[in-house]
């Protein structure tokens, strides 16, 4: 867990991840909205690089809500953003069962499956040069020997693609560890959400969304939930002024 920002009262958590481009991301947007609070970000794909163990959801929320109830007071709010969403939901959950009770807001919220972990891990294959396969990438086993799968191909093919261009095995197997410790904590963490249980949704949670077919959980939103429901595509997403402003708005209502 990393600071932000710094201010004065009961932090603004959100859960989110670093991205290599130059996109505006979420804990940037809340930098520019929250001014008088802190502003912590859990980012279980940075925590996850460093380990090859298998994680649950659950134990990733649970690992979380711990670090969470050491600070001073409590969170204040924990904001989701995408497919860190379902992360959100649960250390809120967790949060809950300890006592301490935080709002949730959720923006742009993604509700991954494993339909979605075979995507995000032919798309990274492609940006790396390597050949289709008719194979289901390993994604038909329980989630630790999947993600064991997963790690193997990453592996193989950033090492075959770094020989391609002219290293050698040991060069390329050193070379190339970074960046397979990368992808493979993405798509753990993305198969961590897919394989968890239905989230818990509190009746009051905020939303800020669009119509994107994996924007909602299974079971949908509560009755009463706060939802606000853009037109914007998710690439664009963040960098609406409607949108920011939405963001604002429920955190006027929250904090």
């Amino acid at each position: 867990m990393s600071t932000l920002s710094s201010g004065v009262g009961a932090p603004v958590v959100v859960v989110d991840f670093t991205k290599f481009t130059g996109e505006q991301t979420v804990s940037e947007l809340l930098c520019s909205l929250v001014e008088d609070r802190s502003l912590l970000r859990v980012d279980p794909v940075a925590d996850l690089s460093v380990t090859t163990a298998w994680l649950s959801l659950q134990e990733l929320a649970r690992a979380y809500a711990d670090l969470l109830c050491e600070l001073e007071e409590p969170p204040a709010l924990l904001v989701g953003y995408c497919s860190a969403a379902s992360l959100a939901l649960a250390i809120a959950e967790e949060l809950a069962a300890a006592g301490r009770t935080v709002p949730v807001q959720l923006i742009a919220p993604g509700f991954p499956d494993r339909l979605l972990v075979h995507e995000e891990l032919t798309e990274i294959r492609q940006s790396i040069g390597a050949p289709s396969m008719a194979e289901n990438l390993g994604l038909d086993g329980d989630s630790d020997v999947a993600m064991d799968q997963i790690r193997a191909v990453l592996q193989r093919d950033l090492i075959a693609a770094a020989v391609a261009n002219g290293l050698s095995t040991v060069e390329a197997e050193i070379l190339t560890e970074e960046l397979g410790a990368r992808y493979g904590a993405w798509l753990a963490y993305v198969l961590s959400a897919a394989d968890a249980p239905p989230p818990f949704v509190p009746s009051d949670v905020r939303v800020v969304t669009s119509n994107d077919v994996w924007s909602a959980p299974e079971e949908g939103w509560p009755a009463s939930a706060h939802l606000h429901i853009g037109d914007e595509l998710r690439p664009q997403f963040l960098d609406s002024e409607r949108i920011a402003q939405a963001v604002s708005d429920q955190l006027g209502e929250l904090l």
